[in-house]
Parts: C-alpha cells; sequence; structure tokens
C-alpha cells in the first residue's frame, strides 16, 4: 500500500469506529461516507507534500428532508472522529447524488525520505 492509501485507511478506521459508515470504495453504493483520493496543493519541504482528502457524505436520490437528516447526522460523525474541516453542500456520481463534500488538509510524509 502506499502512504496515501495508509492515510485513508486510517481516516476510514477512525469514521468507522465512531459509527460512520466509511469507505474507501469509489464504486460503493450510497448511503456512503467515502474517503476519496488527495489532491496534492504543494511541496512541504524534502520530506513530504501538502494536500486535501475529500470525505463524500452521499445519499442516493431524491434529495428529501430525511436524506438530508441522514447527511448531517454523518456530517456530525465525521466531525467528531476526524476534526472540523470546511464542508459544503454538493453533487456526487454519475446520478448526481446529493452529498457534502468535506476537505481535510493534510501533509503526506514522503517514505524515501
Amino acid at each position: 500500500m502506499s502512504v496515501f492509501d495508509d492515510i485513508r485507511a486510517d481516516m476510514v478506521a477512525k469514521l468507522t469506529a465512531n459509527g460512520v459508515p466509511a469507505t474507501r470504495n469509489p464504486v460503493a453504493v450510497p448511503p456512503l461516507v467515502l474517503v476519496g483520493v488527495p489532491t496534492m496543493t504543494a511541496a512541504a519541504g524534502v520530506g513530504g507534500w501538502a494536500g486535501t482528502f475529500p470525505v463524500w457524505i452521499v445519499s442516493p436520490p431524491p434529495d428529501t428532508q430525511a436524506a438530508l437528516a441522514w447527511r448531517l447526522t454523518q456530517l456530525q460523525g465525521v466531525y467528531a472522529a476526524l476534526g472540523f474541516a470546511p464542508a459544503y453542500p454538493d453533487r456526487w456520481g454519475d446520478k448526481d447524488c446529493p452529498a457534502y463534500q468535506v476537505t481535510y488538509p493534510t501533509t503526506v510524509p514522503n517514505p524515501a525520505c
């Protein structure tokens, strides 16, 4: 596994331990909380890279009050497990599922150092 996968696995483990139905599987079927692949934003010196990891909180369509309530409950669980990070309403996947995207900044260590 890569250092990126290790970070994602750790995030999923923290979420799952907090009762959040988390996965790293991008083809999983909603409702789900998906820890996505990182966006790398900068070098953080020789020893690593700066980036962000998205966490998607996704419910299947249609977007109902119950679906929104589920997403907000999962958002609370994500914050309890991983701490605060910016979140915004969004859409996810081919079926245009209602979602929240939470973006966690991180520093990824360079395993060669």
